[in-house]
């Protein structure tokens, strides 16, 4: 079954619960139009930002001074200082490197992954890539080869027989179905053995939530350095919105900020979120080590309270945790029952995931209680 036709048979059955009605700011819980609060476990605001004070305010104070929208893309009449400010942002978080900023990561890969392709000749991809990175290659035109999902041996075996290629790699760095992370030091330990080769890293989900200063996981691994391009999103752990690219080579990311249709034929944020998202970086430079740590002595409590209920929750071991059922319609069933005990999860089904592996994803952030975490998992274990 895929979405659709497990969408239309949970109206039948009573347990649809797609396009939920929201009615309260993004945050520890949300309160739907018929007047229920519920946990929220299904939003990706992982240090807790959407809603911060600061942030609103910034927002407010940029909208007075320059609308609600820009004069069109950057390229032409749209390049504020909010935008230029929040470009310095970026290059200081990710040590002096080049960074351009998108409407949503979605887009920077469906307009870099094309532009970076035309210096491979060949792309290997890790087969549970996220869909916009699918999009992206699909769209290069450059011959792709998927490996199996984490098989770093097998990506390498690929690599050795394709010695004369020049080589694209591509790969979630935290997924964002599964909660996993890639090996990112055997993948970047590829390039001893093929000096051809790029690496292309969507660290959307890890970006904010992993590594030291949050650059993600690729900090986190201690190989941010080598990775070509890091791509991140504002609208998970930083709490606002807009992607972005971040590019190891200068003098390509200045090709691509002409080339690129998505950045320079597409409007950017507005000034309100791109003041928003300076500040949320200016929060992640004070707070957000204080943040992350928090966020991760709770997923570790998390996933041991999951691990003792003996759901199947793959190789999570990051604050994305799925819960995995057969069953597509279980796992519909399961999440119906949940939000009637007051727990909002995301239903994943086929085909954004593997078939038999139909899951509730439940996101942690750092609004979340140990107290929050035990109510979900006692409703859990009265559920399947």
């Amino acid at each position: 079954m895929r979405i659709d036709d497990v969408a239309f048979k949970s109206k039948e059955l009573g347990y649809y619960t797609y396009f939920p009605k929201v009615r309260s700011a993004c945050g520890r819980d949300m309160t739907l139009a018929d007047g229920r609060t519920l946990l929220n476990f299904a939003s990706c605001d992982y240090l807790g930002l959407s809603n911060n004070e600061r942030m609103k305010e910034s927002a407010i104070a940029a909208i007075r001074e320059y609308g609600s929208n820009i004069g069109g893309p950057m390229i032409f009449s749209g390049f504020t200082e909010y935008h230029e400010r929040l470009q310095n942002r970026y290059r200081d978080l990710f040590g002096g490197r080049t960074t351009l900023m998108f409407t949503t990561s979605y887009q920077a890969n469906f307009g870099v992954i094309p532009l970076a392709a035309e210096r491979a000749d060949l792309i290997l991809l890790d087969k549970l890539s996220h869909v916009s990175i699918w999009d992206g290659v699909k769209l290069s035109g450059c011959p792709f080869r998927a490996y199996s999902h984490g098989d770093v041996e097998m990506l390498g075996q690929l690599v050795q027989l394709n010695q004369d290629k020049k080589i694209l790699i591509i790969s979630d760095g935290v997924f964002s179905a599964d909660g996993d992370v890639a090996d990112l030091a055997a993948i970047v330990a590829l390039k001893q053995v093929h000096p051809q080769l790029e690496i292309y890293i969507d660290d959307a989900h890890g970006v904010g939530m992993l590594g030291d200063s949050g650059q993600g996981a690729c900090e986190s691994a201690g190989v941010a350095a080598q990775v070509d391009y890091i791509v991140g999103t504002m609208s998970k752990a930083f709490g606002s919105s807009g992607g972005f690219v971040v590019f190891k080579d200068e003098a390509f990311a200045e090709r691509v900020r002409f080339r690129c249709p998505t950045y320079n034929a597409s409007r950017s944020v507005s000034p309100g979120v791109a003041s928003a998202s300076c500040t949320a970086l200016e929060i992640n430079a004070t707070q957000g080590a204080e943040r992350r740590q928090a966020l991760a002595e709770l997923t570790r409590y998390t996933h041991e309270q999951l691990s003792a209920l003996g759901v199947d929750k793959l190789s999570s071991r990051t604050a994305v945790i799925p819960v995995v059922f057969k069953d597509p319609m279980e796992a519909a069933r399961v999440n119906a029952e949940l939000v009637d005990q007051g727990i909002m999860g995301s239903l994943f089904v086929p085909p954004f995931v593997p078939n038999h592996q139909s899951r509730i994803r439940l996101c942690l952030t750092y609004n979340h209680t140990v107290a929050d975490v035990d109510y979900c998992i006692t409703a859990l274990r009265s559920v399947i």
